[in-house]
């Protein structure tokens, strides 16, 4: 390939991954999810909800609480609407075995 169309391609594979960002914080026992971006093409496929699942399932192994925070607020809305946990109003909420994250 050449340069120019190396290029490209990269910036074309950058586009197609998602990006889930995790905060472990080891004294207080919580795991900080600041952010879940997928591409638009898997959006609205419940991606997202099966990620914060098996993060929560692994948590949940080493006795840390799960946090998600930095949210959108229509995210937010729907976080709490499932059952989560408000931490603070509008910017974190916490996922726990209540929360309806879906059937996987």
């Amino acid at each position: 390939r050449s340069s120019a169309a190396s290029h490209v391609y990269k910036r074309q594979e950058l586009k197609s991954y998602g990006v889930v960002r995790l905060l472990p914080f080891r004294d207080q026992k919580i795991v900080y999810m600041t952010n879940i971006l997928l591409p638009q093409d898997l959006r609205r496929q419940g991606i997202g909800l099966k990620l914060i699942n098996d993060i929560f399932l692994v948590r949940e192994k080493l006795g840390y609480k799960l946090h998600l925070t930095e949210m959108v607020e229509s995210f937010y809305n729907r976080m709490v609407r499932r059952g989560a946990i408000v931490i603070i109003p509008y910017d974190e909420v916490e996922i726990t075995s209540e929360t309806k994250l879906g059937q996987f």
